[in-house]
């Protein structure tokens, strides 16, 4: 394995000289700190190839923003598989197990959070508080936003997407 790494990378290093001369043409030679991706043929810092141990430069042979492509398109091409997976991961019991005390674990971490989401919940149920549509885009399904926890029941009614938006939580679509 080592003795067929180190010929790949002595054929990566293979330096073209310019006009004859001995002098190294700058463009061709890649340094070990770099590396060309396969998919769209720009070498960039290794920082910007996933870390894989099986390859023998340690970095997956596809760079991160192919990869990201990649599986975003993998995802919408098998979204109803993704979706089966999902909802059969979550019954699990283990994972059930997991999950709650995820919730429990939040709940401590942000009690200012939590409380203002049961003042939410109760004025809901009460009827004080009423939900309205997205803000943004006027879809029905909506979550409460607070722009300040310390005062609970001034919310601005999101949808998922766009709650997500503002929070910074959704860069592009899937």
């Amino acid at each position: 394995m080592f003795a067929a790494a180190s010929k790949h990378n002595d054929s990566c290093k293979e330096i073209a000289m310019s006009d004859g001369n001995s002098t190294p043409s700058s463009s061709l030679v890649q340094s070990q700190d770099e590396k060309t991706c396969f998919k769209c043929g720009i070498t960039k810092p290794l920082s910007s190839f996933y870390r894989h141990a099986a390859m023998a430069d340690g970095h997956l042979g596809k760079c991160k923003e192919c990869t990201k492509k990649d599986t975003k398109s993998n995802y919408r091409l098998k979204i109803d598989q993704y979706h089966e997976y999902d909802k059969k991961r979550g019954q699990d019991p283990e994972r059930k197990k997991k999950m709650v005390e995820y919730s429990r674990s939040k709940r401590k971490r942000y009690p200012l959070k939590y409380a203002a989401w049961r003042e939410v919940q109760g004025a809901l149920i009460k009827g004080v508080l009423i939900r309205m549509p997205c803000e943004v885009c006027g879809h029905n399904v909506v979550e409460a936003h607070h722009d300040d926890y310390s005062k609970p029941l001034e919310v601005k009614w999101l949808c998922r997407r766009h709650h997500k938006i503002l929070h910074g939580k959704l860069v592009s679509e899937i």
